[in-house]
C-alpha cells in the first residue's frame, strides 16, 4: 500500500518470508552488529510482549531495480567474533520481494535465534511459555531479563 501502512505481520510470516528469499537486504544496509545481549533482550521482549517496533520494507518488483542493486541474503549463523558477511544473492529471475529498509537487526535475531545457528549452537530452545534463544540467564530464570553470562 503506497503511502500507508500494511497490517501486522507474524513472527512466523517473517522468518517464512526470509527462509523463502521474499525478504532480502539491500547493499545499503550495514553488516549484522547485535551482540548476545541485544539478541536475548529482543526475546525478553517479545516474551513480556513489549513493542518490538516496525518494519520498513521496499517492494522490489522491477527488473531495472534488481539489476541495478545488489541484495544479500540474512545470516544464518553468527558468532559474534567472526563478523559474518551476508551472502549475495542474484535476483535475475527470482519473483517479486521486498528489500527491508529497516528492521534488518531485530530480524536477523528472530531468523537466528528460531532457526538458525547462533555461537554454533542449534537454535531454537523450547521453554514452557514460548521460544528462546540459547541464553544461559533463560535456562537459569526463565521470568528475568536475558543477560550475557560474565567471563
Amino acid at each position: 500500500m503506497a503511502g500507508g501502512y500494511e497490517k501486522a505481520i507474524t513472527i512466523e510470516s517473517a522468518i517464512r518470508s526470509i527462509a523463502e528469499r521474499r525478504y532480502l537486504l539491500p547493499s545499503i544496509q550495514r553488516k549484522f552488529t547485535w551482540d548476545m545481549d541485544q539478541v536475548c533482550r529482543l526475546f525478553d521482549s517479545i516474551m513480556r510482549h513489549y513493542p518490538i517496533n516496525s518494519l520498513m520494507l521496499w517492494k522490489v518488483d522491477s527488473a531495472e531495480v534488481r539489476a541495478g542493486f545488489r541484495f544479500y541474503e540474512f545470516l544464518t549463523k553468527y558468532a559474534e567474533r567472526y563478523a559474518e558477511d551476508n551472502p549475495d544473492f542474484d535476483t535475475k529471475g527470482h519473483g517479486e520481494f521486498y528489500a527491508v529498509i529497516d528492521g534488518q537487526q531485530r530480524l536477523t535475531s528472530l531468523y537466528i535465534g528460531l532457526k538458525g545457528h547462533l555461537r554454533g549452537e542449534e537454535a531454537p530452545v523450547v521453554v514452557a511459555q514460548g521460544v528462546r534463544p540459547r541464553c544461559p540467564a533463560a535456562e537459569e530464570a526463565p521470568s528475568q531479563p536475558c543477560r550475557r553470562p560474565r567471563p
